[in-house]
């Protein structure tokens, strides 16, 4: 016989070290559907709203679970379809994903790039521009480093810039051992740095 356990809301934390993360608000957060999602986001007039969507094909294949056309159901229940207030952005690393968004103009489509790269060629650039209006790298993917110093700049942000793609950084931390030397261990010099 199953035994109900109640699940809560936590912050993760990424460190070996098992570093709590506001553990005073460990357990405080609550899962919301994503129309509640949605609709909060409406009545808080946040200016946009980040739907990722992992997996889909596996659901789809596998568990005949729909996640495309639960996302977009859930998007026009919403009135989100028909030029929002708030900018609606859809992430996926599938480009197939992404590519069932491209008729509704109003969304913007990112491409979550999760393996390192170290630049992007212009080719590849263009290629991402058929289904894409903006890449999700991490920080390696801007900025190589050496021993916990900045070495250089890549060229992926110059190389998506000129085929009018808008990039995105993560996974940005404030905790002090995950910044570069070069930062001063100070969060807003490491963001200063990725929006110059």
């Amino acid at each position: 016989m199953l035994k109900h356990v109640p699940i809560s809301a936590q912050i993760e934390s990424t460190f070996e070290n098992e570093l709590a993360r506001n553990p005073a608000n460990k357990n405080s957060g609550k899962f919301v559907t994503l129309s509640e999602f949605l609709e909060l986001a409406k009545q808080k007039a946040v200016p946009g709203m980040l739907i990722s969507i992992k997996n889909a094909a596996y659901l789809a294949s596998q568990k005949n679970l729909d996640v495309v056309a639960t996302v977009s159901s859930a998007l026009s229940n919403a009135t989100l379809d028909k030029a929002p207030k708030q900018k609606v952005l859809i992430q996926s690393d599938d480009s197939s994903v992404l590519l069932k968004f491209k008729d509704n103009p109003s969304y913007q489509r990112v491409l979550y790039i999760y393996q390192p790269i170290s630049g992007a060629p212009a080719q590849v650039a263009q290629e991402v521009k058929q289904y894409a209006d903006a890449v999700f790298v991490h920080r390696d993917a801007i900025v190589t480093s050496v021993d916990n110093f900045c070495q250089n700049f890549t060229n992926t942000v110059p190389a998506f810039h000129a085929v009018n793609i808008s990039v995105y950084v993560g996974i940005l931390k404030d905790e002090f051992e995950n910044l570069i030397f070069d930062y001063l261990s100070d969060p807003y010099v490491e963001l200063a740095t990725f929006n110059s």
